[in-house]
């Protein structure tokens, strides 16, 4: 049973790091995502995924399409966490 769930929705707890991410992308094939880390984007599949409006397969569907590439969902994922 879960008692807590914490969100750190302003990097406190836990320091992001976009370029990490962009590199990610990039190394994966997906450099097309770059810009929308870059300009840190809060429309799209991105944002859609942050705030669970859609499923990861939903998310992995759409980076593919934005990247024309069939690179593999867990790869995406990972690329997305760093």
């Amino acid at each position: 049973m879960t008692e807590n769930i914490i969100f750190d929705l302003g990097c406190v707890l836990v320091s992001l790091d976009d370029k990490r991410c962009m590199d990610a992308f990039a190394a994966i094939g997906c450099g097309e995502v770059v810009p929308y880390i870059a300009n840190h984007r809060t429309e799209d599949i991105f944002f859609d995924v942050e705030l669970g409006r859609i499923s990861t397969r939903q998310f992995w569907d759409g980076v593919r399409r934005m990247c024309r590439t069939q690179c593999p969902g867990d790869d995406i994922v990972w690329a997305w966490n760093q």
